[in-house]
């Protein structure tokens, strides 16, 4: 997946002493237990703008990353190593690494198949996208771990206008994705933290893909925890990233 040096976005940046915190994808569990946490401010950066609020490359300033989204953090932080501090991937492994084909097989793998086919997807789901991002929800192994309030909050956000075809594109992008994947065999240079729900599928599938793309590289298992990190486990979440980010 290759990213323009822009701010997507929505994005959402924790500004700590050491630096902002890039938090794409970020549940508002999460948000919330960062703030918690520790006393920091909160900043959404609008599209084309970097952490300071100027237009600018990203490049000009460095930021902690953090993402649960079968790991795009990894491919920008391959793409413009130089403005990542820190990383942190959440319990998505990447297309292309190691064991991948084995990835997909894993439960609930149809919706790996459906989400790709072309058209299909958004004809059946548009109109329905709380129902049908409802059934993933519904079956966090944290049950209640992600509220009505905010699967109508995400459910509300996928149904603007494009942007239910851009979250299906992701999924097709896996053969491109997993092929830029193979050909870049340069390790990370920054720090890297790839934790997996101990109830997840996938579990600890991130740290061993990592463990040779990463020259610096902790792995952990979240307890108590399925898929769904920043929403299962929020307050644990945020004490381990301030740990890690410093």
């Amino acid at each position: 997946m290759k990213f323009t040096p822009l701010v997507t976005e929505g994005a959402t940046f924790i500004f700590r002493s050491t630096g902002p915190v890039a938090l794409l994808n970020s549940a508002p569990e999460l948000e919330r237990g960062l703030l918690r946490v520790c006393a920091v401010k909160r900043r959404r950066v609008p599209a084309g703008k970097n952490p300071t609020g100027q237009t600018a490359p990203a490049g000009s300033n460095r930021s902690s990353h953090g993402g649960d989204e079968l790991a795009e953090d990894f491919g920008y932080a391959r793409q413009y190593p130089d403005t990542v501090r820190r990383l942190v991937v959440m319990d998505d492994p990447i297309p292309g690494l190691a064991d991948w084909e084995a990835v997909k097989s894993k439960w609930p793998c149809w919706h790996f198949a459906f989400n790709a086919l072309p058209d299909l997807p958004e004809a059946l789901v548009a109109g329905r996208e709380l129902t049908y991002l409802g059934w993933f929800y519904g079956n966090a192994f944290q049950k209640g771990a992600i509220s009505d309030e905010d699967a109508r909050l995400y459910a509300k956000a996928y149904a603007r206008p494009s942007a239910l075809h851009a979250g299906f594109e992701y999924y097709r992008a896996f053969d491109q994705d997993a092929a830029d994947n193979r050909a870049d065999e340069g390790p990370l240079e920054m720090p890297v933290l790839a934790l997996g729900g101990d109830r997840s599928p996938w579990r600890t599938y991130l740290h061993e893909q990592l463990k040779d793309r990463a020259s610096k590289i902790e792995g952990e298992v979240v307890p108590d925890c399925g898929h769904f990190i920043p929403e299962e486990q929020p307050e644990w979440l945020a004490r381990r990233l301030v740990e890690f980010i410093g």
